[in-house]
């Protein structure tokens, strides 16, 4: 997602920390708690489509 976000802008990346706290949920959801923080259900890492629908704005803010 990183690789493809710099493709977009044309330029390096600022360093940037994404946090990540994965929950043992039963719906696939995430969370933003701040613009480096998430929560996150267990469920989304098998689930590429959706892990990247919620992560990839983030990683788009951040890059």
């Amino acid at each position: 997602m990183v690789e493809d976000r710099l493709l977009e802008v044309g330029r390096s990346s600022r360093d940037f920390q994404l946090t990540i706290i994965e929950l043992p949920l039963n719906e696939p959801r995430a969370w933003y708690l701040e613009p480096d923080k998430m929560i996150m259900s267990h469920q989304l890492l098998s689930e590429p489509d959706i892990f990247r629908s919620y992560v990839q704005p983030v990683v788009e803010l951040l890059v």
